[in-house]
């Protein structure tokens, strides 16, 4: 009936047609809604009640709960050994995780480079020139960091996003006092800068394999909300001073890849209509975050004046001399040496800086009519 209404209202669009037909389209989702209904309780009747396990898998089934657990899969030693037990699959994660960074890149003369780095660094901190990024934080800004905190899970800490939003006026205060002297002292709490870790496997990647699994995660939901003030007083200092280029359109609120793909497009069209030829190259930096190198990252952060306390906070949240602990599922604690991969509001526009700054290097080397930045 509904079908018919529709090809009428087709043949002839006019208001009584249109409302037969939303009448009608109403009629068989209901009627839909009722059949579903009569075949569930039709199959759960059928269920026997000394059949356990299957009640158990239809239950799990319909609260989306059934899973593989993380033993589902085999994991294998380099050697090709297979893990036996459950705590061996877990040092054997802890010890790839560890061994994605080395702690300095092996370039010649790095050692010189990361001293006059360090230098440069610990005079930013101690400067005494008033810098607006290091005043105190309002309850506006705390009010900010706890907008869309949507997540369940909970760090090492124990401290959930739901505990955080249901909080009173006066804790809100103690929070926000408890945040000022965290930056004024440069203080960042042993929870803050660990992480329960769980690998998940890669789509159409071998399971035995360790290194096909993606590593997630949890840190401490209290150290995130810090983090994004922090992130956003950095933003809008970048923002308002304009020391991020327009072609630096990732990690960019406002901004996105539709950006780059104008911008290609109109070189292209523009090497056209000057019959001259268009070159593109595209990087794909396997575990980017992981590769960041700490001491060249805070340098860049004191060269874009990012000075004071704030500076002195970052150091000691992303130095590599407080190693977390990265915790697996049966939580067993081992080194991960580098923290920026760890620190999620903060990876994904530090590391944009990092490569501005390197993109706007080349820039600068390369004669204009041969580079241009998309």
């Amino acid at each position: 009936m509904a079908r018919r209404a529709k090809l009428c209202w087709l043949k002839s669009p006019c208001v009584q047609n249109k409302i037969e037909l939303n009448r009608l389209e109403a009629v068989k989702k209901k009627l839909i809604a009722q059949a579903k209904k009569a075949s569930l309780n039709c199959f759960v009747d059928s269920l026997e009640s000394n059949k356990s396990n299957c009640i158990g898998r239809f239950t799990k089934k319909m609260s989306g709960s059934a899973s593989t657990s993380s033993t589902g899969y085999p994991i294998r030693f380099p050697d090709g050994t297979p893990v036996r037990s459950t705590q061996d699959k877990a040092n054997l994660f802890c010890h790839t995780l560890s061994n994605h960074t080395s702690l300095t890149p092996p370039v010649a003369g790095i050692h010189d480079k990361e001293a006059v780095f360090n230098d440069k660094v610990l005079e930013s901190i101690s400067s005494q020139v008033p810098n607006p990024l290091n005043s105190v934080k309002t309850i506006g800004e705390l009010a900010t960091g706890l907008l869309n905190i949507k997540s369940k899970a909970m760090g090492s800490d124990l401290i959930s996003n739901t505990l955080l939003k249901n909080l009173s006026p006066t804790n809100l205060r103690h929070l926000l006092h408890f945040f000022n002297l965290s930056l004024t002292s440069g203080f960042v709490p042993g929870h803050w800068k660990s992480a329960v870790v769980i690998p998940l496997l890669k789509p159409e990647k071998i399971p035995d394999d360790v290194n096909s699994y993606r590593p997630i995660s949890i840190t401490s939901c209290l150290s995130k909300v810090f983090e994004r003030i922090i992130k956003n007083r950095i933003q809008g200092h970048l923002d308002t001073h304009n020391l991020i280029p327009n072609f630096q359109a990732g990690f960019r609120p406002g901004f996105s890849t539709i950006d780059h793909i104008v911008r290609l497009e109109s070189h292209i069209k523009e090497g056209f209509n000057t019959n001259k030829s268009t070159f593109a190259v595209f990087l794909d930096i396997a575990k980017a975050y992981d590769s960041v190198w700490i001491p060249a990252l805070l340098y860049k952060l004191s060269k874009l004046n990012i000075s004071g306390s704030i500076l002195n906070w970052l150091k000691n949240c992303l130095s590599t001399a407080h190693s977390p602990s990265v915790l697996t599922t049966n939580f067993l604690p081992r080194p991960c040496l580098n923290v920026a991969s760890l620190r999620v509001p903060f990876s994904v526009p530090l590391y944009g800086l990092f490569l501005c700054t390197i993109s706007l290097s080349l820039f600068r080397r390369v004669p204009h009519p041969f580079l241009r930045m998309i």
